[in-house]
């Protein structure tokens, strides 16, 4: 029987997948039932600033000089216009009498397996173009699938660039159309066999009062493979028998070990296992398309014939953090469901999704987080060229007219700051001449006594807030320093596997520190850490209680106490004086990330600077007239853009290039790691 939520089910009840998915992420690794019907968040979308915004304006009989009012509406114009994107998702809700249109969708297994499938060849060819555009910009390594991390940046590209809300959940979309190969499926199923057969050990050890010292004899060791074949039934010969007995002369009796006793184990159930393993691959991939991928759905079918003909205790968490882990989007079904996305929107067919002039500027890309604020770019001698290239000056204008923009993000602000000062200048330009009431007027030594408080304010504000970016970047720095250093000294490591695991462990803690400092929403750690540990140790590491990054420098630590054990003392103290600093920069990171500038303190700098410019045009009218609109609204976008500029790093994790970092860690671990094995 399959799980709730791969259940046929009506066009009203959302599949809850990704609400299992978030109970993984936070360690909950028990699926209680379906989750309640929910309907996805709608939030404002990133788009381009491609809507029309109208301003009213009178027809100059106010004023001697008509053009006067013309000046004073540019502003408005402007800062309107910097909220276009924020209502792009609005004018999509005029749909339907007003309503959200909202797609509920099931977990149902897509049609499209195959690049020539009917559902595929029928799709809008405008739709497959702008979905090959994002997949081959998106699958930057080339693999041929999206996986869980890239499907984020897909599903943002269509969401910004195509001005579309999606009809479901991304979770729910990776789960629909994800699926794994059938070599990641046979290594997943092995590792579950593997679990069990320890957990067969332990136990046996345990309720035998096994010691150190003991050997055993051949009718012991058959004795208890047999007790387990009759549970695990997958045909042990007589073959398999001799061979772990043989290994188990051959090994067990140098070091006597549990560990040692469960290697002759699986010595015996080896070639069963993979045998069993296939013939089930073979089963649930024969009922549909036969085309050597597993989906969600096949792959819940085949835990559920290995619980029923092996014994296993494989779980519906089994089979998600699989799919998280090793699953990815062909492209085939990313056609299909981008397309089905696509047809639900308003597509935009002038757009180009992949513009190279927007794509060679980092601030001009739209890499850039949900709420307007743009990622930092890890530079190269290409990024410092063109940040010192005259064309500068005008892509610095350029960028206003990008979703990412600090117009964007100021813009309700000055939008306010804006009315106030046009209330102010109509208010003494009209009302108060034709009504011979007095103007709304300040001396200008008010302001000139509270700018310079005003100025040390978002100084104090600004140097703040970078002082905490340049500390985050400089524990990153010294992670990466560290990461380099123990990837040298694991070469000290003498046992084969605890240098092996020593080096899936470095980048490991790279990827586990960068989840924790980041939204989990937007970072996956079971999957960004998959290709480092095998399932059981992600398990593990989501179940330990501890911080991931900690569970996995302790795990660091202790394989480093090998190296203590064979008489390396000095060397050993190298190594855990690293693992020890890198604690102590995850413990600098914690506190960055928990505790920001006074709250007191930001309050009163953003109060103070909203009353200065508000009561701002009422002095720079005496001067200049009309023109306070204009020049009002020239310093407002400045000292709010300084002001902003504070919000962006204060929290500098979310900015900073991490992803740079860690692949570099792990690309480092890695080329030594071969090098090791190559001697």
């Amino acid at each position: 029987m399959l799980p709730a939520f791969l259940q046929p089910s009506s066009a009203a009840a959302p599949a809850p997948a990704a609400a299992a998915l978030r109970g993984l992420r936070a360690g909950q690794l028990s699926i209680a039932g379906p989750a309640s019907p929910s309907t996805p968040p709608s939030t404002p979308q990133q788009g381009g600033v491609g809507g029309t915004a109208t301003a009213a304006g009178g027809n100059g009989s106010q004023s001697a000089d008509g053009t006067g009012y013309v000046l004073a509406a540019v502003p408005a114009v402007l800062a309107l216009s910097g909220l276009a994107a924020k209502r792009a998702s609005g004018r999509r809700r005029q749909r339907n009498g007003g309503a959200v249109a909202v797609r509920v969708t099931t977990l149902e297994k897509p049609e499209a397996k195959t690049k020539d499938s009917e559902e595929a060849a029928a799709l809008n060819d405008e739709y497959l173009e702008t979905a090959d555009k994002i997949f081959n910009f998106i699958d930057a390594n080339g693999n041929g699938c999206i996986d869980r991390a890239e499907l984020n940046a897909a599903l943002g590209m269509l969401k910004e660039e195509c001005n579309l809300e999606l009809s479901e959940d991304e979770d729910d979309f990776f789960f629909k159309y994800a699926s794994g190969s059938k070599v990641e499926w046979e290594q997943a199923a092995l590792d579950w066999f593997d679990r069990n057969l320890e957990d067969a050990v332990k136990r046996y050890w345990s309720t035998q009062n096994i010691e150190q010292s003991h050997t055993f004899t051949q009718d012991e060791f058959e004795g208890f493979i047999q007790k387990e074949e009759s549970l695990f039934n997958v045909g042990i010969t007589a073959n398999d028998l001799s061979a772990g007995w043989d290994d188990l002369l051959r090994n067990y009796e140098k070091k006597k070990t549990v560990a040692e006793f469960t290697n002759s184990v699986r010595t015996v159930f080896a070639d069963r296992i993979t045998t069993a393993v296939d013939e089930i691959f073979a089963e649930v991939d024969g009922e549909g398309n036969s085309n050597q991928l597993i989906d969600l759905e096949e792959i819940t079918q085949a835990t559920l014939l290995l619980n029923e003909r092996h014994r296993l205790d494989v779980t519906e968490d089994d089979a998600l953090l699989f799919m998280r882990i090793v699953g990815g989007i062909r492209l085939p079904e990313w056609r299909v469901g981008a397309s089905s996305l696509l047809a639900d929107g308003n597509l935009n067919t002038q757009t180009d999704l992949v513009a190279n002039f927007m794509r060679k500027d980092p601030e001009m890309s739209s890499g850039s987080l949900e709420n307007g604020i743009p990622r930092q770019a890890a530079y190269g001698f290409q990024e410092w060229t063109r940040a010192q290239d005259q064309s500068r000056y005008l892509k610095s204008i350029l960028v206003l007219t990008t979703p990412a923009s600090q117009l964007r993000r100021i813009g309700p602000p000055l939008l306010v700051i804006i009315a106030i000062s046009v209330v102010v200048v109509l208010y003494n330009d009209v009302v108060a001449k034709m009504a011979g009431l007095p103007m709304l007027t300040l001396p200008t030594e008010l302001f000139s006594l509270s700018a310079t408080s005003l100025g040390l304010l978002l100084v104090f504000r600004t140097n703040g807030a970078y002082a905490r970016f340049d500390e985050a970047r400089k524990i990153w720095g010294d992670s990466l320093n560290r990461c380099r250093d123990l990837s040298r000294q694991a070469s000290w490591i003498t046992r084969d596997e605890d240098r092996e695991a020593f080096f899936r462990y470095i980048p490991t803690f790279a990827v586990a520190l960068r989840c924790l400092l980041r939204k989990p929403d937007t970072h996956d750690l079971a999957q960004e850490s998959g290709s480092h540990l095998q399932q059981r140790e992600i398990r593990e590491m989501l179940t330990s209680g501890l911080p991931p990054p900690c569970w996995v420098l302790y795990r660091m630590a202790s394989v480093a106490d090998t190296v203590h054990h064979d008489g390396n003392r000095q060397k050993h103290q190298l190594m855990s004086q690293n693992i020890s600093e890198l604690i102590a920069n995850v413990g600098k990171c914690e506190r960055i990330l928990s505790t920001p500038m006074p709250a007191t303190y930001t309050r009163l700098s953003t109060r103070f600077l909203l009353v200065w410019l508000g009561l701002l045009p009422m002095m720079l009218y005496l001067k200049i007239g009309l023109g306070a609109v204009f020049a009002t609204f020239v310093m407002a976008f400045f000292l709010l853009g300084i002001e902003d500029l504070g919000c962006q790093i204060e929290e500098p994790f979310s900015v900073l290039p991490l992803d740079r970092i860690t692949d570099k860690i792990a690309k480092e671990a890695s080329v030594l790691s071969n090098l090791k094995k190559q001697r």
